[in-house]
């Protein structure tokens, strides 16, 4: 009996400290995946969820036909924030470029310990890539000068993320386009509105003979903005596609914003004028029988002020 006692008792001995060592055993395997986890996680980029940028709401900014507008400044620094939250994020933006002038596109990092690693593309109205800039240098502000502009049109810009930097956190980055020329103290502001329905035109191309633009959005305010121009009279331009084209006097103050708003009259058969034919199109959208394409049309009272502007002419 003895025997049997001191033998369960070696058993016993022998079953505790069998499972400590397997305990142990089991713990530094789940050590080893988790560090594997890890290193894997981080070798692919990962960042925790994060909140997309403003600019992501509604239809987001993701695409050239959503791009964000971008205001021209010369020393003014506007705002323009968004960060990269997943790694497909790629942010668009427009603006109006002028041929032969040098434009700066500054990418501002916005924390110290920054992973932000933008990637700069521009592109033109017919969706050609123009430039492709990547320093790929992470957690630093990227500076890029365009001194290829050829002529005056449209302008996207396309950012991304360096597929080899983490994206999600510490990706804020700030976005700003500057002319590169001495800065001024005037500013222009206003609306670009269809004369008739009154309603905003988007892609309004702005801009004065002396060479400073706005491509027009729709915002509570104004639908464009010129900042850091030179003071005094000068001719201001708008053209937008489906509409003629505009150009009246602005006189450019320097203590306050000059308030300049702009009436454009539409043209249905892209002839850049008024006719008949514009009558006859504009019957045939109110019946169904075409299509509006870029203008808005407010109804009867659209074909009656093109016979009226008709009749002055």
């Amino acid at each position: 009996m003895k025997i049997f006692i001191k033998n369960q008792q070696s058993k016993s001995y022998f079953r505790k400290n069998a499972n400590i060592a397997l305990n142990k055993i089991i713990k530094f395997k789940t050590i080893i995946i988790v560090i594997s986890i890890v290193i894997f996680i981080c070798s692919k980029g990962y960042s925790e969820n994060i909140t997309p940028d403003q600019y992501e709401n509604n239809n987001g900014d993701n695409s050239i036909e959503c791009a964000n507008r971008l205001h021209i400044a010369i020393t003014k620094n506007i705002p323009h924030l968004h960060n990269f939250h997943t790694r497909t994020d790629e942010d668009w933006f427009v603006f109006y470029g002028i041929k032969n002038i040098i434009y700066k596109i500054a990418v501002i990092v916005e924390t110290l310990e920054s992973s932000c690693n933008a990637v700069i593309e521009i592109y033109d109205i017919e969706h050609s890539q123009l430039v492709y800039w990547d320093r790929a240098i992470e957690g630093k502000d990227e500076i890029f000068f365009w001194t290829e502009c050829i002529k005056d049109d449209l302008y996207f810009i396309r950012l991304t993320h360096s597929e080899d930097s983490p994206f999600g956190s510490n990706t804020a980055y700030d976005i700003r386009l500057y002319l590169d020329v001495a800065p001024f103290n005037g500013d222009i502001k206003g609306k670009v509105l269809d004369i008739y329905s009154l309603k905003s035109i988007t892609y309004g191309k702005i801009k004065t003979n002396e060479g400073f633009t706005a491509v027009s959005m729709p915002e509570i305010d104004e639908d464009y903005f010129i900042y850091e121009h030179r003071t005094g009279c000068f001719q201001l331009f708008a053209e937008a596609q489906g509409y003629i084209s505009w150009s009246e006097p602005v006189d450019v103050l320097e203590t306050i914003p000059t308030n300049k708003d702009i009436y454009m009259h539409p043209d249905f058969d892209d002839d850049n004028r008024i006719s008949l034919r514009d009558v006859i199109i504009a019957l045939k959208v109110l019946s169904g029988n075409a299509i509006a394409k870029h203008r808005n049309i407010n109804g009867i009272e659209t074909v009656i002020g093109i016979m009226i502007k008709i009749g002055n002419q």
